[in-house]
């Protein structure tokens, strides 16, 4: 994967324990799954931040990612 880009509803997600996702959280995501295609770190980002959340995701929850040859 060469880029990714969120709206700040990823980073700003809460659990119930009302702690959010965060930056320190996404940069470990991404960086565990560098070598899957970008439509599978975005589907794996995803459910891990709804999972965060207990639930559905609460806000505008967007995320780009891209690669190039």
């Amino acid at each position: 994967m060469g880029c990714c880009s969120t709206a700040t509803a990823i980073t700003e997600a809460t659990n119930a324990s009302d702690e959010p996702y965060g930056t320190s959280r996404l940069a470990a995501h991404l960086r565990h799954r560098r070598d899957v295609p970008p439509v599978e770190a975005v589907r794996h980002l995803t459910r891990d931040v709804t999972n965060h959340q207990g639930g559905d995701v609460r806000d505008d929850a967007t995320v780009v990612c891209l690669d190039w040859h």
